[in-house]
């Protein structure tokens, strides 16, 4: 099932490429942090990358709508300190698809904002003592719906930057019937992403 969502993804794309040929394409890579809302953390401490390709579709010199497919990590992290030694990981692997409309509004910058869907084709939570037991623990839903702001500032032709934020407005795991120990969860959970992407245009 995992793999077929992948390759469907992958055809959805391919798609889009080649729907026109006024489209252009390239590359992406770069880091993120990452936190999620509903596990009683603070902070964007889980760290992670971005990888994979876009293509762009430019309406004239100043509108234009990008759409990316890439693989990107998210989760949450508490590092143990010398007051409390417990540690949490919760280490979510998508594959993340957004749509994204362009707005250049003073000369190299460009303001960014759409939507995002991911599927979740990998999770883990881990704690001091290991890899934590996913029995009786509510399940990931499979994807991730996300809204997303940010700002892209051009280099040069081929050469480009962007920061980016984007936030789950479907949560992505339900609230515990009761919780046990330092679960870590107590509520509805939603992935917060604080992103950086370089982009390489052909």
């Amino acid at each position: 099932m995992k793999i077929k969502t992948i390759l469907f993804f992958l055809i959805f794309f391919s798609s889009i490429t080649s729907f026109s040929q006024e489209f252009k394409g390239g590359f992406l890579l770069g880091p993120n942090a990452t936190q999620v809302t509903g596990d009683k953390l603070a902070g964007y401490k889980k760290l992670g990358f971005n990888a994979g390709v876009f293509t762009e579709f430019v309406f004239d010199d100043r509108k234009s709508i990008r759409a990316e497919m890439y693989y990107i990590q998210k989760g949450s992290r508490k590092n143990p300190t010398e007051f409390d030694y417990n540690k949490y990981v919760m280490s979510l692997h998508y594959v993340e698809v957004p749509f994204i409309f362009q707005y250049r509004f003073y000369k190299s910058f460009s303001a960014q904002g759409g939507l995002s869907f991911a599927y979740l084709f990998k999770s883990k939570e881990k704690d001091q003592n290991g890899e934590l037991n996913v029995n009786g623990r509510m399940p990931y839903s499979d994807f991730d719906f996300s809204a997303n702001i940010g700002l892209l500032y051009s280099i040069n032709d081929h050469w480009k930057v962007g920061g980016r934020m984007s936030y789950s407005f479907i949560y992505i795991r339900e609230k515990p019937d009761f919780q046990v120990g330092l679960a870590f969860h107590d509520r509805r959970q939603y992935n917060d992403v604080a992103q950086i992407s370089f982009y390489y245009a052909f």
